[in-house]
C-alpha cells in the first residue's frame, strides 16, 4: 500500500499504514472462539475450531487499533483497505462506527471470507471449515454498515471471484469495476483516481 499511500498524501490527505506489521490473517492466535469479541460466534463460542478465529481476532485487534487512532485524532477516519485488509476494514467499520468516516475496499471477498478465493482448498486441507467462516461472514451483515462504503472489483482478479467483492447488504453501497488483476489494484491509477474521488466526495 506504499505507492497508494505517497498518493494520497501528495493528494493532501493524512495517509498512514494500518499500523500491525505484516498482515499474516491472524496466525498464531491461539485463543478460543469465546474469547472473541461478541460480534462473532453467536451461534456456538465452545465449538472446536482448526483455526477459524484467526481472522475475527485480527478484525477485533484492528478495530481496537482503529478505534485508537481515531480517539487520538479527536475525529472519525476512512479506511482503505486491499484484499482481506478490506474486510478488516468494513468489520472495524462495523463494530465501532463512531470512528469510522467511509470504507473504500480493493478486490476484497465481502461474502464468504475464503471460500471465494484462490485459498479455499488450501485452507480445507488444513482443515478450516470454510463454509462456517462464510456463515460468520454474511451473519456479520445483521449489524449494518453506517458510513460510506465503496468496493472496487475487478473481473480480471483471479484471486478474489468479483461476485464476492458486491456487498447486497448495504444500501449505501457503491461499486466500481475496473480492468487490472488482484496484484495490480496497488499501483492501478484507476483505482486511485477512483479512491480519491470517494475521499474527496466524504471530505468536501
Amino acid at each position: 500500500m506504499r505507492i497508494l499511500r505517497q498518493f494520497l498524501t501528495k493528494s493532501g490527505y493524512d495517509a498512514q499504514g494500518w499500523g500491525l506489521g505484516r498482515n499474516l490473517a491472524g496466525r498464531g492466535w491461539d485463543g478460543k472462539l469465546s474469547d472473541l469479541s461478541a460480534g462473532w460466534a453467536k451461534g456456538n463460542r465452545d465449538r472446536h475450531y482448526n483455526g477459524e478465529g484467526q481472522v475475527p481476532a485480527l478484525c477485533d485487534q484492528f478495530g481496537e487499533s482503529v478505534r485508537a487512532r481515531s480517539e487520538r485524532l479527536e475525529r472519525p477516519i476512512a479506511l482503505v483497505g486491499w484484499s482481506l485488509g478490506g474486510f478488516l476494514a468494513r468489520e472495524a467499520a462495523r463494530d465501532h462506527p463512531d470512528h469510522v468516516s467511509t470504507v473504500i475496499t480493493l478486490g476484497s471477498p465481502l461474502i464468504g471470507g475464503p471460500k471465494y478465493t484462490f485459498v479455499n482448498a488450501r485452507y480445507r486441507r488444513r482443515g478450516f471449515d470454510v463454509d462456517w467462516i462464510a456463515a460468520e461472514t454474511v451473519a456479520r451483515h445483521d449489524t449494518p454498515l453506517q458510513c460510506p462504503v465503496t468496493s472496487i472489483y475487478s473481473k480480471q482478479d483471479a484471486i478474489v471471484h468479483w461476485s464476492a467483492s458486491i456487498d447486497r447488504w448495504t444500501p449505501q453501497a457503491r461499486h466500481h469495476e475496473v480492468r487490472c488483476t488482484h496484484t495490480a489494484f496497488g499501483f492501478h491509477p484507476p483505482t486511485f483516481a477512483l479512491i480519491k474521488a470517494e475521499l474527496d466526495e466524504v471530505y468536501a
